[in-house]
């Protein structure tokens, strides 16, 4: 039988990336697979704790746009020291100390692993230290500080290797270390975490040149009454000194518990930090509770953005035959904020959180609740006008117990002909 080239079988197994059960098949069948089965096998690597068998849930992996690939620590080190080729494979790297949440557990639930790193610290260390490929990494750590020497293994391999998007949840993370990476495109911040300022050994880090890590995209996530993180990152983007850039970012995410005029105008200086190149902006109150619209425009004003496309924004509705005397309809703000960048706006995702559509158990009652919400929806068709030039697409994203019934989108349809009609109108959830 003739021999097949190993580059034809190369690209055999390169169509298998993904299907992890097809790619181990391989690497246990033959030594010229191998090779190639372990490149795509290692190249993402999730640390998790071993009592956990799954740590995030399928929003929060949405959420932080993570897909685990589960591996034991010691499995892995002792892999690597027999065969050193493996640690050049690894091109996304998860670390995860517990699952989400993991302060409100006590040392006696099953879901806290506040330990398992420490006791697996040196075996750790190794591992990190013969990693010099990895693009993405991904850190969340609940309970406290890492030993310094973790630290600083975790420090040097962001700065030692290509990396392209870090993302850090609660995790103190010295300044240095994400000036110091000259690829970064991506980065996304959540909960507490803390760009921290000198600590004890940073100064040996290295840090790029003032204003040359250009990020693309930024994603920052506050916590209830706790959006540190937005004032730390503004006052390095105002540094002109500090190695990062904002007016290079086109992609902004932004998930705050804030509807205080102080807090959004530091929203706005960074808007306007970012408006050079600024695409898409989103902006939500935390745990997917509304920002009151009328009071964001207040304080910001997304007209700066002259080449802003995409815009995702978050309001709860209240069916206008129970809503209480002090409600505000949130629509005409929405609309306001849209007409600023009339011109340049080419999609619009709301995520909209109502309070009684979508509750019952009566077909007929939720397309009567639909029915009462016609102002609300004739209020949005609006954006079929010619004052909206560009606009192709209004996704209204419903935050609801369930799908909506067919009746019912076709009750929010009726009320919205203009766009409906165009095609340019999405319900999704």
């Amino acid at each position: 039988m003739p021999r097949v080239e190993q580059e034809v079988l190369d690209l055999i197994v390169d169509e298998l990336d993904g299907d992890r059960k097809a790619l181990l098949a391989c690497a246990s069948a033959s030594r010229y697979l191998l090779p190639r089965a372990q490149y795509h096998i290692f190249s993402k690597i999730s640390f998790i704790p071993p009592n956990i068998e799954k740590p995030l849930s399928e929003i929060q992996l949405k959420a932080l746009n993570l897909e685990l690939r589960a591996c034991s620590i010691e499995r892995f080190h002792a892999l690597v020291q027999r065969t050193p080729r493996i640690a050049s494979y690894v091109k996304e790297l998860d670390i995860l100390e517990g699952g989400w949440g993991a302060l409100t557990f006590t040392k006696e639930d099953e879901h806290y692993a506040a330990t398992w790193v420490e006791e697996s610290s040196a075996a750790l260390c190794d591992v990190l230290s013969r990693l010099t490929r990895v693009r993405r990494f991904s850190l969340g750590r609940w309970a406290g500080t890492f030993p310094q020497q973790l630290n600083e293994a975790i420090w040097h391999l962001l700065l030692r290797c290509p990396m392209r998007r870090v993302t850090l949840y609660d995790s103190l993370i010295p300044m240095a270390v994400v000036e110091g990476c000259p690829a970064l495109d991506s980065m996304q911040l959540g909960c507490s975490c803390t760009l921290a300022g000198p600590v004890a050994g940073q100064a040996a880090l290295p840090v790029c040149a003032p204003k040359s890590v250009r990020l693309r995209n930024l994603n920052v996530s506050g916590t209830w009454g706790n959006n540190s993180i937005v004032k730390s990152l503004l006052a390095r983007f105002l540094d002109e000194t500090s190695a990062l850039d904002a007016s290079s970012i086109r992609h902004l995410y932004l998930t705050l518990d804030s509807d205080d005029g102080e807090e959004l105008s530091y929203v706005a200086t960074l808007l306007q930090l970012c408006a050079p190149s600024l695409e898409a902006f989103e902006f939500r109150g935390a745990m997917n509770v509304e920002m009151p619209i009328e009071t964001f425009n207040q304080y910001i004003d997304v007209g700066c953005c002259r080449r802003l496309r995409v815009v995702t924004l978050s309001c709860g509705l209240e069916s206008p035959d129970i809503a209480a005397d002090d409600y505000r309809d949130p629509v005409p703000a929405v609309l306001e904020l849209l007409t600023r960048v009339q011109s340049s706006i080419e999609a619009v995702d709301l995520n909209l959180i109502p309070v009684d559509l979508g509750d019952s158990a009566d077909a007929e009652e939720d397309v009567d609740v639909a029915e009462s919400y016609a102002p609300y929806w004739e209020a949005l068709d609006s954006l079929a006008s010619p004052t909206f030039p560009r606009l192709c697409d209004v996704n209204l994203v419903f935050h609801t117990w369930g799908t909506l019934s067919r009746e019912v989108e076709e009750c929010i349809h009726s009320h919205m002909p203009g766009l409906s009609g165009s095609g340019r109108l999405r319900i999704s959830y």
